[in-house]
């Protein structure tokens, strides 16, 4: 099966007198035609002072969207963006509900661990991160354009701590550390699943935001009085 096919087109272009100080005529393609391949490039068809219309060849070229192709499309979807922000918004308030329970747990039956030290490391995930990322969320859910971008930032440094965690660089999740090495891969694994996640949603947001910003820049400007 071939990825892409061809074919020649006849365009035919209007040429229209514009009565505006800065600008003479307005070009506009009117009509496509396949198949029909003019004698000479700009064939003219009609022809006046005020009006103008032109044949010109074109090679139409159709190709079969590749995996590049179909991830940028649906990458650039505003829903993209409400999806990253449910995503945050669930996500953050389990961790947040998890870390809660965890800080007394550590405190009354610290086991192996400094019991207040890992309560403190939960309580700081909660305070810099969790609850941030969850009030993000909400604000993304919300249509304001910063909220993928502050998502994008801090969830980055999220999963790079998550990372940290899993080959204990830094010490998360204190009570994991009486389980099993299997039990300890399995939740780290899942909270660095979880949050890559997330942090794979706000940049895809980000893309999507921006286009849905350029978009909106475009009607806006299309729509002011001296565009007529």
């Amino acid at each position: 099966m071939k990825n892409s096919e061809s074919m020649r087109v006849g365009v035919v272009v209007e040429r229209r007198r514009l009565h505006n100080p800065w600008q003479e005529y307005s070009w506009r393609p009117v009509e496509v035609v396949p198949g029909l391949v003019p004698a000479a490039d700009w064939q003219i068809l009609c022809e006046t002072d005020d009006l103008g219309r032109y044949l010109a060849g074109e090679k139409l070229v159709a190709r079969r969207p590749n995996i590049a192709d179909k991830f940028l499309k649906w990458s650039r979807h505003p829903h993209r963006i409400t999806e990253a922000g449910i995503l945050a918004t669930v996500v953050n308030a389990v961790l947040t509900v998890w870390l809660l329970l965890e800080i007394p747990y550590v405190i009354m039956d610290p086991g192996h661990v400094d019991g207040v030290a890992v309560a403190a490391s939960a309580a700081a995930l909660i305070t810099f991160f969790s609850m941030p990322l969850m009030v993000i969320g909400i604000f993304t859910l919300r249509g304001h354009h910063w909220g993928p971008w502050a998502g994008l930032v801090l969830s980055s440094v999220n999963f790079l701590i998550s990372l940290l965690g899993m080959f204990n660089i830094v010490e998360l999740f204190g009570n994991l550390y009486d389980a099993t090495p299997v039990l300890r891969g399995v939740m780290f694994g899942l909270t660095s699943t979880l949050v890559g996640g997330e942090l794979l949603y706000f940049a895809v947001a980000c893309l999507a935001s921006e286009k849905r910003r350029k978009s909106q820049r475009v009607v806006t400007s299309a729509s002011t009085p001296w565009n007529g």
